[in-house]
């Protein structure tokens, strides 16, 4: 991916497509032009909305309330099609009938649905993603504001309480399905390409590891652990009637959003237009799946109620599919990116296994590689090239087991876009690696297996080497061409944040596997640098936290932003660390819009921000 081009959405959107010919086109990416960004609110900022000195919550309705009430009141009550997509199954009842409020959410709701016409079925389809248990509609904290704020008055809604949350059944076909996928992996591996320079550059390591007999049953064990987590609903989703869009990395949960809460900084977008109607695209395809349920899986539901009362709902409801939209009439260009895609047709296990494969495979061998060479060696980056999205190898050897890679269009957007940089790259995450199973025994009893086969070190910390790749690009061409830039600019969580949105690297961490990254690529000459890699990524390179140290955590940052050299900024809720969730969000290549939001969002940011340990 280090191909110069002129950074655009259409580049982006090229990218991608080249991936598979248009066939996920319309739910897991598209490129439209009638979208309208709603001024300086097209950002929506959690939890102060705006910076100040010092930044403090609004009163009233919290950001996300309010962009989602400007979102109700900007659409048309000629029908209601309405989704609403977040995280687990308990909504807010508090954040939806916020008490400090002017105006409630669920009461504005009502007076729309109260405008419908008599001609016009009214319908909201509800969607969370919990791995619990099969959720309970009457607990819910958004359908008991709603019940509440629809009293006694009657109406004709339709109401939909939907669980996307594949129980996956871990059978004799599904772990021939992952053995299948894993014999594809260790065939790279083992290829004469991999090994083509064994002599010089020690690539005997990739066939040495294809053929120890105990990796196939260790990736197993790996793609058990991740299959709880890899295709629940993570996207956070307000969407009406196909042209109003409230979208990000914002849950609707009490503890984050109500007036007063300042711990968590987190980012939506409050747009209108046709990201509104892919948004509903990406809400049918797991729509879909909820409609035909296999009965193997008793975790994911769908429910109707179309009685008023909070106590009656049926389990033999079908959602309809959102069609027929308006035509939107903004000129705002925006790409939607989405996570999503189940193997084959709806059943099996989700395709974003095979996506965590791919992390395991890469992050076992460059722990090998470095025990066996040393940090620098190019081991690493070349099984990045060689399993990357856009190698025809790679994408070829999917397409046999029904495999897509535009199924996480998301994040090989977020790397192109990242390796194409030329002057800047400004990130707000929570963190880079995925820690979160390395504390479960069962995790920790395969690490030490592995770590005694290979006689390696590993803390089962799941790196995003692709992601190190493209920032590797990245930073040579910002070195070589853009002299007065401030370069990579990070900003991520605190070690020690609440409730668990850590970053448990420390930026130090983080910049030496940049630096062994960017060694190997240089060893295989996939690039070229001018100077000495540690003084280049020293001095482009600055990884900042929300709080200075871990004793004095404040804050924790669950947000998910990259700009690309002020030319393509991207909010959603696909985050940088690997996981492999269902997800969402939006590019947008407005420059005037960009700069606003650098200047009035992300100063503010790094400026409030504190160098990382």
């Amino acid at each position: 991916m280090n191909e110069k081009s002129s950074l655009s959405l259409s580049s982006i959107y090229g990218a991608i497509k080249a991936l598979d010919q248009g066939a996920y086109e319309g739910f897991s990416y598209n490129l439209t032009h009638h979208n309208t960004l709603n001024n300086d609110s097209w950002w929506v900022f959690m939890p102060y909305g705006v910076w100040g000195n010092p930044p403090k919550p609004p009163q009233g309705s919290s950001p996300l309330e309010s962009a989602m009430l400007e979102a109700i009141e900007r659409s048309s009550p000629s029908r209601c099609c309405i989704d609403i997509l977040h995280l687990f199954d308990v909504g807010g009842e508090d954040f939806f009938a916020d008490k400090n409020a002017s105006k409630q959410i669920a009461t504005t709701l009502v007076d729309f649905l109260n405008k419908i016409p008599d001609a016009e079925t009214p319908v909201i389809r509800y969607l969370v993603g919990n791995l619990g248990g099969r959720p309970d509609p009457r607990s819910d904290g958004f359908m008991k504001a709603l019940f509440a704020a629809l009293g006694r008055k009657p109406h004709k809604a339709r109401l939909f309480f939907g669980n996307f949350a594949p129980d996956i059944s871990f059978d004799t076909e599904l772990e021939q399905q992952l053995s299948t996928i894993t014999d594809l992996f260790r065939g790279y591996l083992d290829s004469e390409g991999a090994n083509e320079n064994v002599g010089k550059y020690g690539m005997a390591i990739p066939k040495e590891l294809a053929n120890i007999s105990e990796l196939t049953d260790w990736t197993k064990q790996f793609a058990q652990y991740i299959l709880p987590a890899a295709s629940w609903n993570h996207a956070k989703i307000f969407a009406i009637n196909g042209c109003q869009l409230v979208t990000g990395g914002a849950n609707y949960w009490n503890s984050w959003y109500t007036t007063g809460a300042k711990w968590l900084f987190d980012l939506s977008m409050n747009v209108s237009g046709d990201t509104a109607v892919d948004a509903h695209q990406f809400a049918n395809y797991l729509w879909k799946y909820l409609g035909d349920i296999p009965g193997s899986d008793k975790i994911s539901c769908c429910m109707e109620n179309s009685t008023g009362k909070i106590a009656e709902w049926s389990d033999k409801g079908k959602a309809p599919q959102f069609a027929d939209f308006p035509e939107n009439v903004g000129t705002t260009a925006a790409l939607t990116v989405a996570r999503n895609g189940n193997w084959p047709s709806l059943r099996g296990f989700p395709m974003q296994v095979a996506d965590g494969i791919r992390d395991f495979f890469i992050n076992v061998l460059a722990v090998v590689a470095e025990t066996r060479l040393g940090p620098g060696n190019p081991v690493t980056p070349f099984a990045v090239r060689g399993l990357d999205d856009s190698n025809a190898w790679f994408r070829n050897a999917l397409s046999k087991v029904r495999i897509n890679p535009a199924a996480w269009a998301s994040r090989y957007a977020r790397n192109y876009a990242i390796s194409q940089a030329q002057s800047s790259v400004r990130f707000s995450q929570q963190k880079f690696v995925m820690d979160d199973l390395a504390d479960r025994d069962t995790y920790k009893k395969l690490i030490a297996e592995i770590n005694k086969a290979l006689k390696i070190n590993w803390n089962g910390y799941v790196w995003p080497f692709d992601t190190l790749s493209a920032l590797g690009y990245a930073l040579a061409n910002i070195s070589r061409s853009a002299p007065q830039s401030n370069g990579i600019q990070i900003v991520s969580s605190t070690p020690s944040a609440k409730e668990n949105y850590e970053d448990p690297v420390s930026g130090q961490e983080f910049k030496s596997k940049l630096t062994g990254m960017m060694a190997g690529m240089e060893a295989l000459g996939y690039i070229t640098f001018e100077g000495k890699i540690p003084d280049i990524v020293e001095k482009w390179l600055t990884y900042r936290r929300v709080d200075t140290k871990s004793s004095e955590a404040e804050h924790g940052n669950h947000s998910k932003l990259v700009v690309v050299d002020d030319a393509v900024c991207y909010v959603g809720s696909d985050n940088a660390y690997p996981c492999y969730n269902e997800e969402f969000g939006i590019w947008i290549d407005d420059k005037q819009a960009i700069s606003s939001f650098v200047r009035d969002y992300w100063n503010g940011l790094w400026a409030f921000a504190r160098a990382a340990e």
